[in-house]
């Protein structure tokens, strides 16, 4: 599943400047564990679900409509929860290292 992720936010998903996109598209985040990590706004799986059914952070505000919220909301319950189980097992990057 994280590999739908790999075309924004890099082979090693930390993100950064996303090659090719227009210029008016944010950087990617940094969905590695760690220090300026993405994943630190989601305290359990039941956060970073509603994250992906919703496109709101936790805080209420908004993620850009560049993410592919139209297939991602329709992701399963077991894939969502493996999906941040497996984010969280990745090994910490500082962001921008793709």
């Amino acid at each position: 599943v994280a590999n739908t992720c790999i075309g924004c936010h890099g082979e090693h998903l930390s993100g950064g400047a996303i090659p090719g996109a227009p210029p008016d598209w944010p950087v990617a985040a940094n969905l590695t564990p760690g220090a300026g990590s993405a994943l630190a706004r989601y305290a359990d799986a039941e956060a970073f679900i509603a994250m992906l059914r919703s496109g709101r952070r936790p805080d209420g505000s908004a993620i850009s409509r560049v993410m592919p919220f139209a297939g991602l909301e329709a992701m399963n319950e077991t894939d969502a929860r493996a999906l941040f189980l497996h984010l969280q097992g990745l090994p910490p990057r500082p962001a921008g290292q793709r």
